[in-house]
């Protein structure tokens, strides 16, 4: 039986927390953060499943990379380094063709990382 999810107050600066639990706590196995807003380098440390990280043109690279260093974790870390920060969700304007297949290629960039963990 997976005990119960104690998720705490919405505070975006916590959500890395519902990943980096003791593994006896964590009902996760795998997650994934896109576009991203506040990337904690040193939270990267803490996570104790793989993790998948797709950031848009907003997420300062070098923030990023320091994230992508600091994984110890089977993961993977890529850049959309032409779209906004949103736009796997409500930002993106789909009726732009390229932003659709990003959206798109985002998705199942996601979906084929889960499968593989």
């Amino acid at each position: 039986m997976v005990p119960p999810l104690r998720v705490p107050p919405l505070n975006l600066n916590l959500i890395p927390e519902l990943v980096t639990a003791n593994t006896s706590q964590n009902p996760f196995a795998v997650a994934a953060a896109t576009h991203p807003a506040m990337i904690g380098p040193a939270d990267a440390e803490k996570i104790a499943v793989p993790y998948i990280l797709l950031a848009s043109q907003e997420e300062a690279p070098e923030t990023v990379q320091a994230f992508d260093e600091r994984l110890s974790v089977p993961h993977r870390v890529e850049t959309f380094g032409d779209q906004v920060h949103g736009w796997m969700a409500a930002r993106a304007d789909l009726s732009d063709s390229w932003v659709r297949e990003e959206d798109l290629r985002g998705y199942w960039t996601v979906l084929r990382f889960w499968g593989e963990h």
